[in-house]
C-alpha cells in the first residue's frame, strides 16, 4: 500500500524507464562485477559481492524482454531489500528519486506518473517467482 507520498527510484534498462519503490531497495551498486556461475539459467549473470555477502545478479532483459539486446551497458545493480532472498538486478542507468503523491500512483495499472508520463512500476515479486521455478538446463 502506498502512503501519501511514496518515494520511487526511476531507472532505465536500455532506453526504457521504470520505477521501483525505494523501500524495496537495499542499495545501489555502481562498478560492480558479476562473477560467472556455470550451469545456471542464462538470465543469471552470476553473483556480486554486497558487503561480503553473495547476491544473485540477474539480467531482466533475458527474463522479460526476449526481443531486446541482452547486453546491458555499465555495471550498475539494484540490490533488493528482501528477507527471504538475495538478488540484484542489472540496470543501465539510475535516473532520479521521485516523491510521488498518492494521486500519481495507480497500483491497479502498475504505474506512477512523472512529468506527465506513465512509468511502469517494477514488480520484484515477479523475479522471485522466476528464480524459484525449476530449471532444466
Amino acid at each position: 500500500m502506498y502512503n501519501e507520498a511514496t518515494t520511487f527510484l526511476l531507472f532505465s534498462i536500455h532506453s526504457k524507464r521504470y520505477a521501483i519503490e525505494t523501500a524495496h531497495l537495499k542499495k545501489i551498486m555502481h562498478s560492480s562485477k558479476a562473477h560467472f556461475l556455470p550451469f545456471v539459467p542464462q538470465y543469471i549473470e552470476g553473483v556480486i559481492n554486497v558487503d561480503g555477502v553473495a547476491y544473485t545478479a540477474i539480467n531482466p532483459i533475458l527474463i522479460f524482454n526476449e526481443n531486446d539486446d541482452p547486453e546491458i551497458e555499465g555495471h550498475t545493480y539494484l540490490v533488493f531489500n528482501r528477507d527471504d532472498d538475495r538478488f540484484a538486478m542489472h540496470v543501465s542507468n539510475i535516473e532520479l528519486f521521485h516523491e510521488a503523491e498518492e494521486e500519481d500512483i495507480s497500483k491497479e495499472k502498475g504505474i506512477v506518473m512523472y512529468k506527465g508520463k506513465q512509468i511502469p512500476i517494477f514488480n520484484t515479486d515477479l523475479i522471485e517467482e522466476i528464480l524459484l521455478q525449476p530449471w532444466e538446463g
